[in-house]
């Protein structure tokens, strides 16, 4: 420092600018998901995780349309989702990955459907990953299948 003890204009600017990166340097979760069906999903993330939800095309609903028009968006409805059993820092997942679709891993419980398997995810159908964690980021998705393949849309 020069000056007479006052910091110099360098100083303050590597203060600032050390400053800003510690503060812009989150860890936003990522998905990775490996092809087959069921998918497999890799997470990486963290925070306190509260759900993971796998949404798709309501088939059934779809069929029962009226063919009103306006009414061109299709129906979504929660195809699986599972809740840890009790507070779970989602770097957790780490260790537990992959997680295969309809596959409860251990420290979690299943709560859609609330008795049996999932319905599988069909060819074409456009389908949502959400992984909700207490008070961060968490992660919002769209994937396909495309010849047994899981695809996230856009990539």
């Amino acid at each position: 420092m020069k000056n007479g003890g006052k910091p110099s204009g360098l100083f303050l600017t590597l203060l600032l600018l050390g400053s800003s990166l510690l503060i812009n340097c989150t860890n936003e979760p990522t998905l990775a998901i490996k092809e087959g069906n069921p998918p497999e999903f890799i997470v990486s993330a963290t925070g306190i995780l509260e759900s993971i939800t796998i949404s798709g095309p309501d088939t059934q609903r779809e069929a029962q349309r009226d063919g009103k028009a306006g009414d061109a968006l299709p129906y979504w409805k929660t195809y699986w989702q599972i809740v840890p059993k009790e507070k779970y820092d989602s770097r957790r997942l780490e260790g537990l990955s992959p997680i295969t679709y309809g596959q409860v891993p251990p420290g979690f419980t299943q709560t859609f459907p609330t008795n049996g398997e999932p319905p599988p995810l069909l060819e074409q159908g456009l389908f949502s990953f959400r992984m909700f964690i207490k008070d961060a980021n968490g992660l919002n998705a769209r994937f396909t299948i495309d010849k047994g393949k899981a695809v996230i849309e856009g990539s």
